[in-house]
Protein backbone atom coordinates (compact mmCIF):
# COMPACT_ATOMS: atom_id res chain seq x y z
CA UNK A 1 0.00 0.00 0.00
CA UNK A 2 1.38 3.26 -0.38
CA UNK A 3 0.28 6.76 1.27
CA UNK A 4 -1.51 7.34 -2.06
CA UNK A 5 -3.77 5.01 -2.18
CA UNK A 6 -4.77 4.73 1.69
CA UNK A 7 -8.95 4.27 1.87
CA UNK A 8 -10.00 2.73 5.35
CA UNK A 9 -13.31 1.09 5.64
CA UNK A 10 -15.66 2.48 7.51
CA UNK A 11 -14.70 -0.01 10.50
CA UNK A 12 -10.98 -0.09 10.15
CA UNK A 13 -11.32 4.45 10.41
CA UNK A 14 -13.57 4.01 13.53
CA UNK A 15 -10.63 1.79 15.08
CA UNK A 16 -8.15 3.95 14.02
CA UNK A 17 -10.45 7.12 15.78
CA UNK A 18 -11.30 5.56 18.95
CA UNK A 19 -7.31 4.02 19.83
CA UNK A 20 -6.17 7.96 19.20
CA UNK A 21 -9.20 9.54 21.15
CA UNK A 22 -7.63 7.39 24.01
CA UNK A 23 -4.28 8.24 23.65
CA UNK A 24 -4.62 11.95 23.07
CA UNK A 25 -8.06 13.24 22.82
CA UNK A 26 -7.81 14.08 19.46
CA UNK A 27 -10.94 13.34 17.34
CA UNK A 28 -11.28 13.19 13.51
CA UNK A 29 -14.69 13.66 12.69
CA UNK A 30 -16.33 11.51 9.76
CA UNK A 31 -15.83 14.52 7.48
CA UNK A 32 -11.73 14.12 8.45
CA UNK A 33 -11.36 11.01 7.59
CA UNK A 34 -9.15 12.32 4.45
CA UNK A 35 -7.34 14.09 6.73
CA UNK A 36 -6.55 10.74 9.20
CA UNK A 37 -6.15 8.88 5.76
CA UNK A 38 -3.02 11.26 5.11
CA UNK A 39 -1.58 11.03 8.53
CA UNK A 40 -1.76 7.39 8.58
CA UNK A 41 -0.25 7.13 4.88
CA UNK A 42 2.66 8.76 5.88
CA UNK A 43 3.56 6.43 8.70
CA UNK A 44 2.97 3.06 6.70
CA UNK A 45 4.93 4.00 3.96
CA UNK A 46 7.99 5.65 6.56
CA UNK A 47 7.67 1.69 8.17
CA UNK A 48 7.33 -0.01 4.70
CA UNK A 49 3.88 -1.76 6.35
CA UNK A 50 1.67 -3.03 3.33
CA UNK A 51 -1.62 -1.90 4.37
CA UNK A 52 -3.08 -0.49 7.16
CA UNK A 53 -4.52 -3.21 9.85
CA UNK A 54 -0.73 -4.40 10.01
CA UNK A 55 -0.25 -0.66 11.43
CA UNK A 56 -2.89 -0.87 13.57
CA UNK A 57 -1.64 -4.38 14.83
CA UNK A 58 1.84 -2.68 15.52
CA UNK A 59 0.18 0.07 17.63
CA UNK A 60 -1.86 -2.08 19.27
CA UNK A 61 0.51 -5.50 20.20
CA UNK A 62 3.99 -5.20 18.70
CA UNK A 63 7.03 -4.22 20.74
CA UNK A 64 7.69 -0.69 19.05
CA UNK A 65 4.12 0.35 19.55
CA UNK A 66 5.26 3.11 22.15
CA UNK A 67 7.93 4.47 20.12
CA UNK A 68 5.24 4.81 17.05
CA UNK A 69 2.52 6.49 18.64
CA UNK A 70 4.96 9.05 19.61
CA UNK A 71 5.85 9.21 15.86
CA UNK A 72 1.85 9.04 14.94
CA UNK A 73 1.27 11.89 17.38
CA UNK A 74 4.14 13.85 15.91
CA UNK A 75 2.22 13.70 12.31
CA UNK A 76 -0.80 14.35 13.59
CA UNK A 77 0.26 17.45 15.02
CA UNK A 78 2.50 18.78 12.89
CA UNK A 79 1.97 22.69 12.49
CA UNK A 80 3.51 25.37 11.01
CA UNK A 81 3.34 28.09 13.13
CA UNK A 82 5.50 31.41 13.11
CA UNK A 83 6.89 34.20 15.74
CA UNK A 84 4.85 37.13 16.37
CA UNK A 85 1.31 35.36 15.36
CA UNK A 86 -2.03 36.96 16.14
CA UNK A 87 -0.70 40.45 16.62
CA UNK A 88 -4.14 42.43 18.82
CA UNK A 89 -3.57 39.50 21.03
CA UNK A 90 0.45 39.91 21.28
CA UNK A 91 -0.69 43.84 22.00
CA UNK A 92 -3.11 43.13 24.65
CA UNK A 93 -0.46 40.70 26.24
CA UNK A 94 1.48 43.95 26.24
CA UNK A 95 -0.58 46.54 27.35
CA UNK A 96 -2.94 45.03 29.93
CA UNK A 97 -2.10 41.64 30.65
CA UNK A 98 1.41 41.37 31.74
CA UNK A 99 1.25 44.53 33.24
CA UNK A 100 -1.87 43.41 35.48
CA UNK A 101 -0.12 40.40 36.63
CA UNK A 102 2.68 42.16 37.41
CA UNK A 103 0.66 44.60 39.89
CA UNK A 104 -1.41 41.73 41.11
CA UNK A 105 2.16 40.02 42.02
CA UNK A 106 4.07 43.17 43.28
CA UNK A 107 0.76 43.33 45.66
CA UNK A 108 1.13 40.04 47.14
CA UNK A 109 4.70 41.02 47.48
CA UNK A 110 6.03 38.42 44.78
CA UNK A 111 8.36 38.65 42.19
CA UNK A 112 7.76 35.61 40.06
CA UNK A 113 5.86 35.91 36.88
CA UNK A 114 4.47 32.12 35.50
CA UNK A 115 3.46 32.01 31.76
CA UNK A 116 2.65 28.70 29.85
CA UNK A 117 2.45 28.03 26.28
CA UNK A 118 0.20 25.04 26.17
CA UNK A 119 0.45 23.19 22.21
CA UNK A 120 3.76 25.01 22.02
CA UNK A 121 4.79 23.20 19.00
CA UNK A 122 8.09 24.21 17.25
CA UNK A 123 8.52 27.10 20.15
CA UNK A 124 7.67 30.05 17.99
CA UNK A 125 4.83 31.16 20.81
CA UNK A 126 6.94 30.73 23.56
CA UNK A 127 10.10 32.69 22.42
CA UNK A 128 7.51 35.33 21.11
CA UNK A 129 6.54 35.47 24.64
CA UNK A 130 9.61 35.19 26.11
CA UNK A 131 10.68 38.33 23.58
CA UNK A 132 8.19 40.25 24.70
CA UNK A 133 8.74 39.73 28.60
CA UNK A 134 12.39 40.86 28.12
CA UNK A 135 11.40 43.59 26.06
CA UNK A 136 8.66 44.70 28.90
CA UNK A 137 11.13 44.15 31.61
CA UNK A 138 14.12 46.11 30.30
CA UNK A 139 15.71 47.47 33.22
CA UNK A 140 13.35 45.92 35.98
CA UNK A 141 14.63 42.61 34.51
CA UNK A 142 16.80 41.87 37.38
CA UNK A 143 13.87 42.52 39.66
CA UNK A 144 11.49 39.51 38.38
CA UNK A 145 11.92 36.46 37.92
CA UNK A 146 10.00 35.37 34.83
CA UNK A 147 9.72 31.62 33.24
CA UNK A 148 7.66 30.48 30.38
CA UNK A 149 6.91 27.01 30.42
CA UNK A 150 6.15 25.05 27.07
CA UNK A 151 4.63 21.64 26.50
CA UNK A 152 3.51 19.81 23.47
CA UNK A 153 2.71 16.28 22.90
CA UNK A 154 5.50 15.86 19.60
CA UNK A 155 8.30 15.30 20.42
CA UNK A 156 9.58 15.87 17.05
CA UNK A 157 8.02 19.31 17.76
CA UNK A 158 9.92 19.79 20.93
CA UNK A 159 13.21 19.04 19.19
CA UNK A 160 13.06 21.79 16.80
CA UNK A 161 11.86 24.09 19.78
CA UNK A 162 14.97 23.39 22.29
CA UNK A 163 16.90 23.58 18.92
CA UNK A 164 16.01 27.08 18.34
CA UNK A 165 16.75 27.53 14.81
CA UNK A 166 14.21 28.47 12.31
CA UNK A 167 14.11 29.73 8.76
CA UNK A 168 13.56 33.44 7.60
CA UNK A 169 9.69 32.84 7.05
CA UNK A 170 9.28 32.46 10.31
CA UNK A 171 10.43 35.20 11.54
CA UNK A 172 8.92 38.02 8.95
CA UNK A 173 6.66 39.38 11.66
CA UNK A 174 9.14 40.17 13.72
CA UNK A 175 9.74 44.06 13.64
CA UNK A 176 13.16 45.14 12.19
CA UNK A 177 14.65 46.25 15.60
CA UNK A 178 12.99 42.98 17.62
CA UNK A 179 15.06 40.93 14.17
CA UNK A 180 18.23 42.31 15.05
CA UNK A 181 18.27 42.04 18.30
CA UNK A 182 17.10 38.58 19.18
CA UNK A 183 17.98 36.50 16.25
CA UNK A 184 21.05 35.92 14.85
CA UNK A 185 22.12 33.73 11.44
CA UNK A 186 23.35 31.05 11.56
CA UNK A 187 24.49 28.30 8.93
CA UNK A 188 22.13 26.86 6.65
CA UNK A 189 20.06 29.95 6.00
CA UNK A 190 18.91 30.23 9.38
CA UNK A 191 17.96 32.42 12.83
CA UNK A 192 18.90 31.03 16.19
CA UNK A 193 17.04 32.63 19.02
CA UNK A 194 19.16 35.14 21.30
CA UNK A 195 20.27 33.08 24.28
CA UNK A 196 18.73 35.10 27.05
CA UNK A 197 14.96 34.52 25.46
CA UNK A 198 16.06 31.23 25.07
CA UNK A 199 16.76 30.58 28.80
CA UNK A 200 13.28 31.99 29.90
CA UNK A 201 11.21 28.79 28.41
CA UNK A 202 11.60 25.61 29.85
CA UNK A 203 9.98 22.60 27.14
CA UNK A 204 8.28 19.65 28.24
CA UNK A 205 6.58 17.03 26.84
CA UNK A 206 3.05 16.73 28.04
CA UNK A 207 -0.93 16.17 27.09
CA UNK A 208 -3.23 18.80 28.32
CA UNK A 209 -5.50 16.19 29.23
CA UNK A 210 -2.76 14.58 31.65
CA UNK A 211 -3.60 15.80 35.17
CA UNK A 212 0.00 14.86 36.37
CA UNK A 213 1.02 17.53 34.60
CA UNK A 214 -0.69 20.24 36.27
CA UNK A 215 0.90 20.77 39.66
CA UNK A 216 4.29 21.61 37.44
CA UNK A 217 2.12 24.91 35.92
CA UNK A 218 0.29 25.55 38.88
CA UNK A 219 -0.60 29.10 39.61
CA UNK A 220 0.31 30.50 36.10
CA UNK A 221 -0.70 34.00 35.12
CA UNK A 222 -1.28 33.97 31.68
CA UNK A 223 -1.69 30.78 29.53
CA UNK A 224 -1.66 30.95 25.81
CA UNK A 225 -2.97 27.67 24.35
CA UNK A 226 -3.97 28.62 20.76
CA UNK A 227 -5.44 26.78 18.11
CA UNK A 228 -5.14 23.75 20.16
CA UNK A 229 -8.85 23.39 21.47
CA UNK A 230 -10.19 22.31 17.77
CA UNK A 231 -8.42 18.91 17.95
CA UNK A 232 -10.64 18.11 20.38
CA UNK A 233 -14.23 16.75 20.39
CA UNK A 234 -16.55 18.57 22.78
CA UNK A 235 -16.06 16.20 25.78
CA UNK A 236 -12.23 16.31 25.60
CA UNK A 237 -12.40 20.26 25.17
CA UNK A 238 -14.16 20.20 28.16
CA UNK A 239 -11.59 17.99 30.35
CA UNK A 240 -8.83 20.32 28.56
CA UNK A 241 -10.35 23.59 29.63
CA UNK A 242 -10.91 22.32 33.42
CA UNK A 243 -7.04 21.96 33.45
CA UNK A 244 -6.53 24.98 31.95
CA UNK A 245 -8.61 26.62 34.62
CA UNK A 246 -7.17 24.68 37.41
CA UNK A 247 -3.88 25.51 36.57
CA UNK A 248 -4.49 29.13 36.35
CA UNK A 249 -4.09 31.80 39.68
CA UNK A 250 -7.31 33.69 40.24
CA UNK A 251 -6.95 35.93 37.97
CA UNK A 252 -4.93 35.11 35.85
CA UNK A 253 -5.75 35.16 31.91
CA UNK A 254 -6.08 32.13 29.00
CA UNK A 255 -5.52 32.69 25.86
CA UNK A 256 -7.30 30.52 22.91
CA UNK A 257 -6.96 30.85 19.21
CA UNK A 258 -8.87 34.08 17.78
CA UNK A 259 -11.59 31.82 15.76
CA UNK A 260 -12.09 29.34 19.48
CA UNK A 261 -14.63 30.35 21.85
CA UNK A 262 -15.37 29.21 25.53
CA UNK A 263 -18.80 29.64 24.53
CA UNK A 264 -20.87 26.66 26.14
CA UNK A 265 -17.90 25.11 27.62
CA UNK A 266 -16.95 26.37 30.97
CA UNK A 267 -18.22 29.23 33.28
CA UNK A 268 -15.02 29.65 35.16
CA UNK A 269 -14.02 32.52 32.95
CA UNK A 270 -15.10 36.33 32.21
CA UNK A 271 -14.90 37.42 28.95
CA UNK A 272 -12.54 40.67 28.26
CA UNK A 273 -12.71 42.82 25.06
CA UNK A 274 -9.94 44.85 24.31
CA UNK A 275 -9.54 46.12 20.16
CA UNK A 276 -9.71 43.38 18.26
CA UNK A 277 -8.38 40.29 21.10
CA UNK A 278 -10.41 38.23 23.46
CA UNK A 279 -9.13 36.55 26.10
CA UNK A 280 -10.38 34.83 29.06
CA UNK A 281 -9.86 35.91 32.91
CA UNK A 282 -10.30 33.03 35.79
CA UNK A 283 -13.09 34.16 38.01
Amino acid sequence: MTNATLQLAPDLFSEFRDFIYKRCGIYFADAKQSQMEAHLSNRIAALALREAGAYLALLSRDARAAQEIVCLLDEITLKEPAFFQHEPQLEMFRSSLLPAAMERRAKAGQNVLRLWSAGCSSGEEPYTLAILLREALGARGADWQPAVVACDISARSLDLAQAGRYAGAAIQDASPSLRARYFKPVAGGLFEVDADAKALVHFERANLLDKAFLPRVADTDILFCRNVLAYFDAAARRRAVESLHGALCIGGYLVVGPMESLHGISSGFKMIHHNQAVVYQKQ
